[in-house]
């Protein structure tokens, strides 16, 4: 193992360039087995989060707790985490991976520059996913979305401009289906009240609870 000069390690958190595993090797507990990883420099973690630029594991491993199985992933740089947020512009995974808790399997991702999480949103600018994977929890399926500058999040409310939906998917819990939406500038969300310009669904989606299914809506500016 090789450790990129200045850093330090907090916890049971390790700054690691680079790193060989000899096959067959098992995980314990949250041990990670990488093969080669790569870390942007002055990143800093806090928690058990990892600022990772490119990683990649050996085939066949399996994940336990939260540990993820990444093949390659890239960060913006001087993005912070909070709580277990990830800011992560491209990430791969290999296939057939499954979910465990809150971990997402996501293909490619890009936030856009200087957004920051509250809570557990995401600020996600385009984000695609692997096919024939399962939403668990509040994880979603989102093809590719981007968020209008300078709009802010409320709760759970997402401020989106444009997001896509791979076919198929299904809604669970607050999980909206949306193919299209633009909002108009400077309006803010109160509650889970969206301000929606124009927004167009996929046919066939059903509503669950509170999912609106909206093909066309405008609204009079200062509302």
């Amino acid at each position: 193992m090789t450790l990129s000069p200045g850093l330090t390690t907090e916890g049971q958190v390790f700054y690691v360039v680079s790193m060989t595993l000899s096959p067959g090797l098992t995980t314990e507990g949250q041990v990670f087995y990488v093969v080669s990883m790569t870390l942007s420099p002055a990143l800093t973690t806090e928690g058990q989060v990892f600022y990772v630029v490119s990683m990649t594991l050996s085939p066949g491993l399996t994940t336990e707790g939260q540990v993820f199985y990444v093949v390659s992933m890239t960060l913006s740089p001087a993005l912070t985490t909070e709580g277990q947020v990830f800011y992560v512009v491209s990430m791969t995974l290999s296939p057939a991976l499954t979910t465990e808790g809150q971990v997402f399997y996501v293909v490619s991702m890009t936030l856009s520059p200087g957004l920051t999480t509250e809570r557990q949103v995401f600020y996600v600018v385009s984000m695609t996913l692997s096919p024939g994977l399962t939403t668990e929890r509040q994880v979603f399926y989102v093809v590719s979305m981007t968020l209008s500058p300078g709009l802010t999040t409320e709760g759970q409310v997402f401020y989106v401009v444009s997001m896509t939906l791979s076919p198929g998917l299904t809604t669970e819990r607050q999980v909206f289906y949306v193919v299209s939406m633009t909002l108009s500038p400077g309006l803010t969300t109160e509650r889970q009240v969206f301000y929606v310009v124009s927004m167009t669904l996929s046919p066939g989606l059903t509503t669950e609870r509170q999912v609106f299914y909206v093909v066309s809506m405008t609204l009079s500016p200062g509302l």
